[in-house]
């Protein structure tokens, strides 16, 4: 590294940034794992898209802090509230089932 440092002095700083940039996603970031994200979950893409451009606008402590806080209020939105659904009786039994799955109860 000492030996090279004069070859990248004279390298201009963008394109020096953009030699980090592409060693941060090919080597720390599972871009696969991202995509899979996104097929799977829409939600929580946004939320890992949003602490990623975090990182990038206001430094990696704040990024992963803005990604942790939204994590945490989805986590109680999801957990104060519940899905409700309208039940109705199966006729001449005592079950019950959701009347959106089987309208004719």
């Amino acid at each position: 590294m000492i030996f090279l440092a004069p070859v990248f002095e004279k390298l201009p700083k963008p394109v020096l940034g953009a030699v980090i940039i592409e060693a941060v996603v090919l080597g720390m970031m599972d871009v696969p794992a991202v995509q899979r994200l996104f097929r799977v979950d829409k939600f929580d893409f946004s939320i890992a898209m949003l602490a990623l451009l975090g990182c990038l606008a206001f430094g990696v402590l704040r990024g992963i802090a803005i990604g942790v806080a939204l994590s945490v209020l989805w986590l109680v939105y999801v957990s104060t509230s519940p899905g409700m659904r309208e039940l109705g009786q199966v006729p001449h039994t005592h079950d019950f089932r959701a009347v959106l799955e089987h309208p004719d109860y």
